[in-house]
């Protein structure tokens, strides 16, 4: 192991080379494209390219008759995350006041602006060129910040003057817990992404911000009259402005403000589309200053739907079906539906997630070989890599397991394979589970896993450690009662904390999270080696059986946890691991028993 550590140390890194399906390499291959700066950390790889052929303006009304300016494209790991027009600061450019997520800046004058996400410098100047009176932008990837305000200030002739800009670089949901001003206009841009294979792929990531509880802490931050706006790409059929429209639905009901369909507008223009909701029903002036904006500049208004006008193609018809049905249509999850556009929360934060597997028959059978583009790639490369991961583990670890039998002691039983596969599924599925809700407490996904996988190996370490005083059949049945309690009462205690420590700093939270995690991987280090040491002391035959079938399971439990957590929610998956060692509990009895 050594000399495989120093030998790495001595070679050059890996050139790792970039999927030719990524934004940037498709860019990169453009005529006269080059690159002008990048960043690299923790939070991701940042680039900006500038190409004299790519001018980026999705959602462009078709009534601007201007032209675009030379612009940067930024790159976030190699996938589109925002535009930087050249001099954008000096002048802001007019093209920007053309789009559909310029509806808030109408229903509002010189508002005070908090921008969720920086996306290039597109998002203030769209401020800057509307009148607003301040901009803050919460940004957790410090070295996007860093790129955007500091590396490309000379390309983007930095902020507008006139305007206030401020940038926050933490958690979004933090953000909202810790500062208690208000604001007039809060925007979430980009909800949904422009191709269907990279929606599939953000299908399994966490995604606090579009939450129940997301939208209530967004909510909780919007002054008299502030609107809360989102905007994204429009799909066919319609997904995530739906999901969204559900969840403020359901916010504002639980809220007592009803109804809830008199507090949100919605339009679309070509391919995008932008709604705002506010606590406080629209006015008709305002409703009327939103259906002139509309006629003005080429778009559709769909909510609030004006007399028996529907007109349209079949898309916007089933667009504006959906958004009357997610606004008047009866609360709760429509069984039927061939997608889940049910409200999420924090315990299963998957907003992306639109998928129902039993749907799958019914997609085949409408779509034809069209199916395979609705298909979330995401949960289908996860379910593939627990079978990749599956099918190596047999081989790697059981296979080399069967022929290192020696024929001396007790052979492999029954019991020593249903307990140690127990102990290798239950601590995967806690441990990832803890990490993944660790996400929202700490803010930064990075942070969360060195804290979940690093506190689990060295506390469970010290519980190994001395393990030797708790080889008993009476110790061990309160270490195993006491992990599943430890577990069920550190996860929910996390859980109930979150609110609260959201708002406090980063070493509280730190040190919340791992007191609640503490107390149960201590116990959860001393199983393993409890049983290792009955199986020596019974002839050590059954060991390498043991090692490899706990391996292979701990090695399918990284899967099932991220399974579990999408389609189980984190308390279940979390139960379901406490239970496991309940049953290890039960199995340990007879491993003893059959070892002694």
């Amino acid at each position: 192991m050594l000399c495989a550590v120093l030998l790495l140390l001595v070679l050059p890194p890996a050139d790792l080379k970039l999927s030719p399906y990524k934004d940037l390499a498709a860019v990169r291959n453009l005529p006269g494209a080059r690159e002008i700066a990048s960043r690299f950390g923790i939070s991701g790889d940042y680039r900006a390219v500038f190409a004299p052929g790519v001018h980026t303006a999705p959602g462009l009304s078709v009534r601007f008759t201007g032209e675009l300016p030379p612009q940067a494209t930024l790159f976030a790991d190699g996938e589109h995350r925002g535009t930087v027009p050249k001099d954008g600061g000096r002048t802001p450019p007019a093209y920007l006041g053309y789009f559909p997520s310029v509806l808030p800046y109408i229903l509002f004058e010189h508002p005070r602006v908090l921008q969720l996400g920086l996306r290039g410098t597109e998002g203030v100047l769209t401020a800057a060129a509307n009148s607003a009176s301040s901009v803050t932008i919460v940004e957790p990837a410090r070295e996007l910040v860093r790129l955007v305000r500091d590396d490309l200030s000379g390309f983007s002739g930095g902020w507008p003057g006139s305007l206030p800009v401020e940038i926050r670089e933490e958690g979004v949901r933090n953000f909202l817990a810790r500062d208690k001003r208000v604001f007039d206009v809060i925007e979430a841009a980009d909800i949904s992404s422009a191709t269907f294979s990279s929606l599939g792929v953000h299908a399994t990531g966490e995604t606090f911000l579009l939450t129940r509880e997301g939208i209530r802490a967004a909510l909780a931050r919007l002054g008299e009259g502030g609107l809360l706006a989102f905007s994204g790409w429009l799909k066919a059929p319609p997904r995530e402005n739906v999901k969204i429209l559900r969840t403020i639905r359901a916010e504002l009901s639980a809220a007592g403000l009803v109804p809830a369909a008199d507090r949100v507008v919605a339009i679309h223009g070509w391919g995008t589309f932008s709604l705002v909701a506010r606590r406080t029903p629209f006015h008709p002036a305002e409703l009327d200053r939103a259906r002139r904006f509309c006629s003005d500049f080429g778009y559709s208004l769909v909510w609030p739907v004006a007399g028996t006008a529907a007109g349209g193609g079949a898309e916007e018809r089933a667009l504006r079906d959906a958004v009357s049905d997610a606004m008047t249509g009866p609360p709760g999850e429509r069984g039927t539906e061939l997608f889940d556009l049910s409200p999420v929360t924090d315990d299963s934060p998957y907003f992306h997630r639109f998928l129902r597997l039993r749907t799958l028959p019914e997609f085949k059978r409408l779509l034809g070989s069209q199916w395979i583009p609705f298909v979330e790639w995401g949960i289908v490369f996860l379910v593939l890599s627990l079978g990749v991961s599956l099918f190596l583990a047999a081989m790697l670890l059981l296979l080399p397991a069967a022929f290192a039998r020696d024929g001396t002691g007790k052979a492999a039983t029954i019991s020593v394979a249903g307990y140690f596969s127990a102990l290798g599924l239950a601590y995967m599925l806690v441990e990832l589970t803890f990490l993944k809700a660790g996400i929202l407490v700490l803010g930064d996904t990075i942070r969360a896993a060195g804290l979940a996988i690093g506190g689990f190996s060295f506390f469970s370490g010290i519980g190994s450690a001395v393990s030797g005083r708790w080889e008993s059949e009476r110790a061990m049945k309160r270490v195993f009662a006491g992990i599943a309690v430890c577990v069920v009462a550190g996860f929910v205690i996390l859980s109930a904390a979150a609110g609260p420590l959201l708002a406090r700093g980063w070493g509280i939270r730190t040190a919340a999270f791992v007191a609640s995690l503490a107390p149960a991987a201590f116990l959860m280090g001393i199983p393993f080696p409890a049983a290792i040491s009955r199986l020596a002391a019974a002839g050590g035959s059954a060991i390498p059986f043991a090692w490899a079938v706990n391996g292979f399971f701990s090695v399918a439990g990284a899967s099932l946890a991220s399974i579990g957590a999408l389609w189980l929610g984190f308390r279940w998956t979390v139960a379901i691991g406490a239970v496991l060692y309940v049953v290890a509990g039960l199995l340990f009895l007879r491993v003893a028993g059959e070892s002694s």
